[in-house]
């Protein structure tokens, strides 16, 4: 960390921009740092992570952090969750479609069927399998466009809604990892719900055929 520090201390001497980006890697580091001593490090750096990927993914003022009745949210365009671990340090979103998102939460609030899912561990490794084999997919020249749900492997069944196996792990990373409940209903299109002590999660499913492994 220090040898970022006296990188930016130096280029900020010819590029003061740079001191913008010394201040918020201060600031990052300083949260990280609370967020360890409040044992909450692992679900810190899962939504670093989330939102950092989400910036492809959707209009760039809905990227970051927004905080509402002391729950802080975010989204990807796949999936959103509320969070009640307070998160500083990272970037706040602009103009977060908040109440779009709440609706959606109080709708998803009926799911009725309650599903089993299968541990982070064992979700992890089949997720490892899925990107190997949509790598090896993407070797034949006709197949340049696949995805990860093009795979057998990328696919989890929940129920009757077929869900992006790496969305999953990445919603479940963000909620904790473990204790995590589950709610879908009877509608394959109806979004999933899912909770845990530090908060509630949505996950869009996919429009694809039954061809994927089911958790109970």
């Amino acid at each position: 960390m220090l040898e970022k520090i006296l990188e930016l201390v130096i280029e900020a001497q010819v590029d003061p921009q740079k001191l913008i980006e010394l201040e918020e890697f201060l600031r990052l580091k300083i949260s990280e740092e609370e967020a360890r001593k409040n044992g909450n490090i692992n679900i810190f750096r899962s939504v670093k992570k989330y939102i950092n990927r989400s910036i492809k993914q959707i209009p760039k003022e809905y990227y970051g952090i927004h905080t509402k009745d002391g729950m802080a949210y975010a989204t990807n365009g796949y999936s959103a969750f509320r969070l009640n671990v307070e998160l500083k340090g990272l970037p706040e979103a602009m103009d977060f479609p908040i109440e779009k998102i709440d609706a959606t939460f109080s709708d998803v609030k009926f799911n009725n069927i309650e599903v089993e899912l299968p541990s982070l561990k064992e979700l992890k490794a089949q997720l490892k399998i899925a990107r190997a084999n949509l790598k090896a997919m993407k070797k034949q020249k006709y197949l340049t466009g696949c995805k990860l749900a093009d795979v057998e492997e990328g696919v989890i069944k929940l129920k009757n809604v077929s869900v992006d196996i790496e969305l999953l792990v990445e919603i479940l990373e963000v909620l904790g990892g473990e204790n995590i409940t589950c709610w879908v209903t009877k509608e394959k299109l109806a979004p999933v719900f899912l909770k845990s002590d530090a908060g509630e999660a949505i996950l869009m499913p996919l429009r694809i055929e039954d061809n994927s492994k089911e958790a109970s």
